[in-house]
């Protein structure tokens, strides 16, 4: 996967859009969820997120 979320086609990005919206949120539950776990063991604000461009 090259980017944030599994994107239904890489030419269209409107095509199925229901399927990639589900997709998104459930990329974006993970990420909350992985940021909510480290929160518990260290301080918050030695957490950071990073990425380059879409993957």
């Amino acid at each position: 996967m090259s980017q944030w979320f599994d994107m239904w086609s890489v030419e269209n990005h409107v095509e199925k859009n229901e399927i990639q919206v589900n997709r998104l949120r459930e990329s974006v539950k993970e990420i909350l969820d992985l940021v909510k776990t480290e929160a518990a063991l260290i301080s918050p604000d030695r957490i950071i997120l990073g990425g380059i461009s879409q993957g």
